[in-house]
C-alpha cells in the first residue's frame, strides 16, 4: 500500500515525533511512504483546512482532544481518537516502536517530579494547591525529551484541558518507552498506570513513591514490557488500515 501522513504545519512542531513513529511502522510493516497525489491512504494528524483529493481514502488521527467538525469541507473515511467512547470513532494508541526509546547510560535522577508539557493555566493553578511541586520542561526536541525522561524520578501526566474522557498517547508513549516511573490525573487507560483523583492523594503517593527507588523501578519496568508486549504499533497500524 501507498501511504502519505500529512501534519499542517501549524501543528507540524508538535507532531514530528508522532509522523516518525508511523512512518518507522508503516515501513516495518512493508507498506510504501509517498506524497499525497500519489497515495492509496492518507493519514492526517489533525484536521485539514481543505477538502479531501478524490479517490483517496483519508484516516483522521486526533491523540489529545475532540476537534472534529472544525472544517466541514474535510469528512474523513475513517477516525482515530484519544477520546474514549465516543460514537463513530476508534480508541488510538501511540504504540511501542524502538525509535522511541534510548538507554539511560548513568543519567543521574535529580528531578524529583517533573512534567514535559506545556504550562498551561490548569496546570500552573494546581502547583498552587500541592506540597510537592514539579518542574515543568516544554521542549520539543526528541533528545532533550529522551535526557528529561531519564532524569526525572516520577514522570507526572496531567491534563490540560478539565475533561478526562482523552488520554495524553504522545507524552505517554515515550514515558513508557523509556522505563519511566509515571504518576498521573485519573483517565481511561488500559495500562496499570499509579493514577490519583485529588491533590492530597498526589502529594501521599508523591511522598510514598521518593522514598522508595526499587518500587519504582519495579513498576516501570512492568509497564514498559507490557506496554511492548500488547501495544505494539505496528500491530495496530494493522487494524488501522
Amino acid at each position: 500500500m501507498k501511504i502519505s501522513i500529512m501534519v499542517p504545519p501549524a501543528v507540524a512542531v508538535w507532531f514530528e515525533d508522532l509522523k516518525n513513529i508511523l512512518t518507522a511502522s508503516f515501513l516495518d510493516l512493508g507498506h510504501e511512504m509517498t506524497n499525497e497525489e500519489d497515495a492509496d491512504t492518507i493519514i492526517v494528524v489533525q484536521h485539514l483546512s481543505r477538502s479531501k483529493l478524490s479517490g483517496k481514502r483519508y484516516i483522521l488521527i486526533e491523540t489529545e482532544q475532540r476537534r472534529f467538525g472544525r472544517h466541514d469541507d474535510f469528512k474523513p473515511d475513517k477516525i482515530w481518537s484519544a477520546d474514549y467512547g465516543l460514537e463513530g470513532t476508534e480508541y488510538i494508541y501511540v504504540g511501542w516502536h524502538p525509535v522511541l526509546a534510548r538507554p539511560n547510560e548513568g543519567i543521574e535522577k535529580d528531578i524529583d517530579v517533573g512534567l514535559i508539557g506545556c504550562t498551561t493555566p490548569r496546570r500552573r493553578a494546581f502547583l498552587e494547591f500541592i506540597r510537592n511541586k514539579y518542574k515543568f520542561t516544554n521542549t520539543w526536541n526528541f533528545e532533550d525529551k529522551i535526557n528529561i525522561i531519564h532524569r526525572t524520578k516520577i514522570c507526572l501526566n496531567y491534563h490540560s484541558y478539565e475533561a478526562t474522557t482523552y488520554t495524553e498517547w504522545g507524552r505517554l508513549s515515550f514515558l513508557l518507552a523509556n522505563k519511566a516511573f509515571i504518576l498521573s490525573e485519573s483517565f481511561y487507560c488500559p495500562l496499570p498506570i499509579v493514577q490519583f483523583s485529588t491533590n492530597d492523594e498526589y502529594d501521599n503517593l508523591v511522598d510514598v513513591f521518593l522514598g522508595n527507588d526499587k518500587r519504582r523501578i519495579e513498576i516501570a519496568e512492568n509497564l514498559h514490557e507490557i506496554y511492548k508486549r500488547d501495544f505494539d504499533m505496528r500491530d495496530l497500524l494493522e487494524k488501522l488500515l
